[in-house]
């Protein structure tokens, strides 16, 4: 987890200190630039949930719990969904705030997960 989050700092860190740079890799006006730098500081930060989140995901999967891990990404998708739908559909506000689904959709697998593993309801496992 720990090499997971220090790659991800570090890649997000000089994407979000050049935005310009990485931006300009698209061809596209400052207006775009512009536009994009709130949405992109919002990914980076859901890619740092998402390189937490896997992690902890992969050790649910690691405990041969198959249906376990279906539940939680079906919890997950379910939140997501609900969330696009409402902040995109219902109540639009921006751009970024319709990509912070990403934050959601990563903190209810961590969650999950994490509550899963901690409980020690998987050590009930027979191979």
């Amino acid at each position: 987890m720990l090499l997971s989050i220090s790659f991800c700092v570090v890649m997000c860190a000089l994407v979000n200190i050049f935005p310009t740079v990485f931006f300009g890799l698209f061809g596209q006006g400052p207006d775009f630039v512009e536009k994009g730098i709130p949405v992109l500081r919002v990914v980076s930060v859901g890619l740092m949930f998402m390189s937490i989140a896997n992690i902890w995901l992969n050790g649910v999967t690691g405990t041969a719990k198959t249906k376990v891990n279906l539940l939680i990404e079906i919890i997950a998708i379910t939140v997501y969904l609900v969330y696009s739908w409402y902040f995109v559909k219902l109540n639009y506000i921006s751009l970024a705030m319709a990509w912070s689904n990403e934050l959601v959709y990563w903190f209810t697998i961590f969650i999950m997960s994490f509550i899963y593993l901690r409980s020690g309801k998987w050590k009930t496992k027979v191979v």
